[in-house]
């Protein structure tokens, strides 16, 4: 990509931006196949140029654009991951879209904000003592939304969260007791969420749900304890044995 390239992503003509996406994705998808050497320095202009309009992206008015922006960056975050001004920028750009309003009207784009959060998360575990309270506002209405997949992908982010606190030293790198406070603190806003899937008519989400809830109570301040073994205890009589057990 060029310099006009990154001109036509600030066009004010919707067809414009939405051509330049998907050649950029097009052409990033070629070189990264390629030349290692020539995608070290695409990478370099990917992270200096391109990386800050994509994010833009994520709240361009044209759901195709915005579709474009979360997927590209998608594909290419691991290369950037470590990167200066990368990894919090796009968590927080996550977290602006999904609890905008009006709301994300694509539950596919919803998705794939959930998927990589998920994604740098694992790929950059170090990062989640700094934005904590970030993770938690995304998985709370990951858990809200009303497409399964996106609850799917919330109860997969909090379990990944709550399992990197359960980690002893010094595995849990940065983890301090200011880390564990706030996970405590955040964790209640994310088990009332998964609560109420508890009672989803699709059982893979219940089931993961539940999956959350146990992985998150043991990281809580326990002030939801009472409402979550009341809940619990309706379980035992699930129509599915995966969750009753």
């Amino acid at each position: 990509f060029n310099q006009r390239d990154l001109n036509c992503l600030s066009d004010p003509d919707k067809n414009t931006r939405k051509r330049t996406l998907e050649r950029i994705n097009t052409d990033l998808v070629a070189i990264s196949k390629g030349n290692d050497a020539v995608a070290e320095d695409v990478v370099k202009q990917f992270h200096a140029s391109l990386f800050p309009l994509l994010l833009k992206g994520f709240k361009d008015n044209t759901e195709k654009c915005r579709e474009l922006s979360v997927s590209i960056l998608s594909k290419f975050i691991h290369r950037i991951i470590e990167m200066d001004d990368v990894a919090e920028p796009t968590v927080r750009a996550v977290r602006e879209r999904l609890t905008s309003q009006p709301p994300e009207e694509s539950e596919e784009v919803r998705l794939a904000m959930l998927q990589l959060l998920l994604s740098i998360l694992t790929q950059l575990p170090s990062i989640i003592p700094k934005i904590i309270p970030e993770i938690s506002i995304i998985v709370d209405r990951g858990a809200q939304d009303k497409f399964p997949d996106a609850k799917k992908t919330a109860s997969d982010i909090a379990i990944f969260l709550a399992e990197q606190g359960a980690l002893p030293p010094p595995a849990q790198g940065p983890w301090g007791p200011d880390t564990y406070n706030t996970l405590r603190e955040q964790s209640p806003i994310m088990i009332r969420a998964f609560l109420a899937n508890l009672s989803h008519q699709q059982q893979r989400i219940r089931l993961s749900a539940l999956q959350a809830v146990g992985a998150l109570v043991p990281r809580s301040d326990g002030k939801l304890l009472g409402d979550t073994m009341a809940v619990l205890a309706r379980l035992g009589l699930d129509r599915t044995h995966q969750v009753r057990e």
